[in-house]
């Protein structure tokens, strides 16, 4: 399921879906992190990774995007399931 709420962004979802999950940083790192924390982008990926990163570069940086929060909501032999919130590049990292 995803959610796109602004309307110069729908294909992001299949693009994501069918190419940028198998390079997304955070999602690799989410796979092993502990269920229900909260994860912030910029505390595992500094500016020199994300100036150099595909993920950043081709995708979320081109559609206005740049910080990501998220968390793995639920994780089982069957699914696993991630929330994941987006600021845009002129905004400023998420807090606390």
């Amino acid at each position: 399921m995803r959610l796109i709420t602004r309307d110069d962004c729908f294909e992001m979802g299949d693009l994501y879906a069918n190419y940028y999950a198998g390079i997304d940083p955070l999602r690799a790192f989410m796979l092993s992190a502990a269920l229900g924390q909260t994860y912030r982008c910029a505390s595992y990926f500094d500016e020199k990774f994300v100036s150099r990163g595909e993920f950043h570069q081709d995708f979320l940086i081109p559609y206005g995007f740049r910080y990501v929060i998220g968390s793995c909501l639920h994780r089982s032999a069957d699914q696993q399931i991630f929330g994941a919130f987006n600021h845009g590049a002129c905004r400023a990292d998420f807090t606390d």
